[in-house]
């Protein structure tokens, strides 16, 4: 008997039992939204923190100036590129299973390091 496991292959290969992100949605800041508060430091050096945190409530602190450059020139926070890497690995591996190849923890493993070196070169 003759098991054909490319028929019906889950979208959600069950790994991951909760989808709620580890920092809420509302509490995150895109890349765009902080190059933009970041350009606008840029652009007004001498306005004080207060009247930059009172025109943009995400800037909370003051250390978010050299963080959110660091995450720039990265490519995004630790958290999003991990989510980054974690989608292009899901994805390889969901295109290898609905071909019917094998997938090796080898396999996985050279996907994560492909995607990861994307932003080593950024940072560098």
């Amino acid at each position: 008997m003759c098991i054909n496991f490319c028929e019906g292959i889950p979208e959600d290969i069950g790994y991951k039992t909760d989808d709620s992100p580890i920092i809420p949605e509302k509490t995150r800041i895109s890349i765009s939204q902080k190059k933009k508060i970041l350009d606008y430091i840029d652009c007004h050096p001498n306005h004080s923190f207060k009247s930059i945190k009172k025109r943009h409530p995400a800037f909370k602190h003051s250390f978010y100036k050299s963080r959110w450059r660091y995450q720039i020139e990265c490519g995004g926070s630790e958290e999003e590129i991990l989510q980054s890497i974690e989608e292009y690995t899901l994805e390889h591996f969901r295109e290898a299973r609905k071909q019917c190849k094998s997938v090796h923890d080898v396999d996985i493993k050279r996907w994560a390091v492909e995607k990861s070196l994307e932003f080593r070169y950024r940072s560098e």
